[in-house]
């Protein structure tokens, strides 16, 4: 069989590259610069394309613009500065270099929610480039882990309901019973310090998994906690359960994250699917693949790009 021309397989992907790229290709490169939340009334947002009528929570992106009518109400959550501000009725801000333009209309005065969101655009790129990586069918835990008194519960991966567990932790060994849960969630009392630890997982009382042995527990001291607590008081006034996980999650509290996650997510299932991506990302960092299953089932995602890259890459195909 002759090989293909060199000349005519470049050529092939470049005009492949023009007609079949699109810009949502390159949803990683929006900058996420705050939140939307708490509209009532008439409240639109602006794209880029379009505007948009929302009564739900929305990520805002840098040049995204609210509006609001004659009963339109909400709130604008700056995410690098840590400010939040009122939107009055009959105005529109447009979010530019990470600041609120105002257009028209009344903004209440900046308060301020502290810096406990700040890793936000990290953890939604994070999630977006995930998005799309085949997850692990192996059993394993998290890798480092942040309890508390206040926050006891160590989770993992429930591989059925005929496996028991044997939870390695520092000197001790604890005995997790079966469960029919899709997690096992184990709830710990130690002192203040780090622990090297790892789970077992056994069928008929042999053991047939075994997750990493260099996996760590940090018990946190009643003092940190309180100090956690002291920075969580200014955001807790907006009373939205997204934003104190996501403070909970750059604490290192993961845990309780996830819990906060899934009651916001249960309490507001139409909300923005972006949003939703945060908290995927988050049980595949715990491991958790029942989780992950049941996220795709009950908010299946778009799988982009796949067909794409297989048409962009086929004629390099050619050579092998």
């Amino acid at each position: 069989m002759k090989k293909p021309n060199l000349v005519h397989i470049f050529i092939s992907y470049c005009v492949l590259s023009v007609f079949l790229f699109h810009p949502d290709q390159l949803v990683e490169a929006r900058n996420l610069s705050g939140i939307l939340l708490k509209s009532q009334g008439d409240v639109q947002y602006y794209d880029g394309r379009t505007w948009r009528p929302i009564n739900y929570d929305k990520f805002l992106f840098d040049g995204y613009a609210v509006k609001t009518g004659e009963q339109g109400l909400c709130k604008v959550v700056i995410i690098q500065n840590g400010k939040f501000f009122a939107i009055g009725n009959n105005s529109e801000i447009k979010i530019e270099n990470e600041e609120i333009n105002i257009i028209s209309g009344y903004i209440g005065k900046a308060s301020a929610v502290g810096i406990m969101l700040a890793s936000l655009p990290m953890k939604y790129q994070k999630a977006i480039n995930n998005q799309y990586v085949t997850r692990s069918v192996g059993f394993d835990t998290a890798k480092t882990i942040f309890l508390a008194a206040s926050h006891p519960y160590l989770v993992w991966n429930n591989l059925g309901n005929n496996y028991s567990y044997r939870l390695h932790l520092g000197e001790k060994i604890y005995h997790v019973p079966t469960s029919s849960n899709k997690i096992i969630k184990y709830k710990l009392n130690l002192y203040p310090g780090r622990y090297k630890y790892y789970v077992e997982a056994l069928n008929n009382g042999l053991v047939e998994k075994c997750s990493a042995r260099n996996n760590y527990v940090t018990w946190l001291s009643a003092l940190e906690i309180e100090s956690f607590d002291h920075e969580m008081e200014s955001l807790r006034q907006l009373n939205n359960e997204f934003l104190l996980a996501s403070a909970y999650e750059q604490f290192g509290l993961k845990i309780p994250a996830m819990f906060l996650y899934q009651k916001y997510f249960k309490e507001n299932p139409t909300t923005d699917p972006e949003m939703k991506d945060i908290l995927t990302n988050l049980y595949r960092d715990l491991k958790l693949v029942n989780m992950l299953i049941e996220q795709d089932q009950v908010h299946p995602q778009k799988k982009k790009g796949g067909c794409l890259m297989r048409w962009l890459l086929w004629p390099f195909s050619l050579f092998f």
